[in-house]
């Protein structure tokens, strides 16, 4: 066999490699996880604990944020509202607390509390009482004493203040890198755009 053949041969599997590499991109998203070493890109989602849509985009986001990791700067902020006797949101009081807990599991497991989140988001209509049966491998403790306590209280006055803000008034509200997000609301989408700044 020629060099030439062995070397047009080399060249049409390093060719088919690429391409395969780039349709994996666009396709299907990004498979695997992502290094990067750039500055992280800013997502921020604005949502209520039991708003369906609110659930649908934390459920696409959650495998693209496990697959990028610090490459994502991503925040999960509450709508509602603080009143003179305590906290208002659309879907009623279990929604609050709902909202409460969902913070204080971010706090104390920012690497795994997606997890917790799109666990309850498999049955909405059980949110706030299914956090703890979705919380394995979760600092249990540490969550219940942070939502039972003043501190869920703090992070969520913060987190309704982050909302009126940006007039956040509409579940979800998303921005990325500081700008209104109009795009589709996959797995699929929200990688291509994250990939794209």
């Amino acid at each position: 066999m020629s060099k030439g053949v062995i070397k047009g041969g080399l060249v049409i599997i390093i060719v088919l490699l690429a391409f395969l590499v780039v349709r994996d991109l666009t396709d299907n998203g990004v498979s695997g996880n992502v290094t990067y070493e750039g500055a992280p890109v800013k997502l921020n989602f604005y949502v209520m604990s039991q708003c369906p849509y609110g659930t649908e985009v934390e459920d696409a986001i959650a495998p693209v944020l496990a697959k990028f990791g610090s490459a994502i700067d991503f925040s999960l902020e509450f709508i509602g509202r603080e009143t003179a006797t305590g906290f208002d949101s659309l879907h009623g009081q279990p929604e609050v607390e709902g909202n409460k807990v969902q913070l204080c599991a971010a706090k104390y497991n920012p690497d795994k509390y997606m997890d917790m989140i799109v666990c309850m988001n498999k049955d909405a209509s059980s949110i706030p009482n299914n956090w703890e049966s979705c919380a394995k491998g979760l600092d249990v403790s540490n969550i219940k004493t942070c939502y039972e306590g003043d501190e869920g209280n703090d992070l969520l006055s913060v987190s309704f203040a982050k909302s009126d803000e940006i007039g956040a008034s509409g579940s979800p509200t998303i921005y990325l890198n500081d700008e209104s997000y109009g795009g589709r609301r996959t797995e699929t989408a929200f990688t291509k755009a994250i990939c794209g700044e």
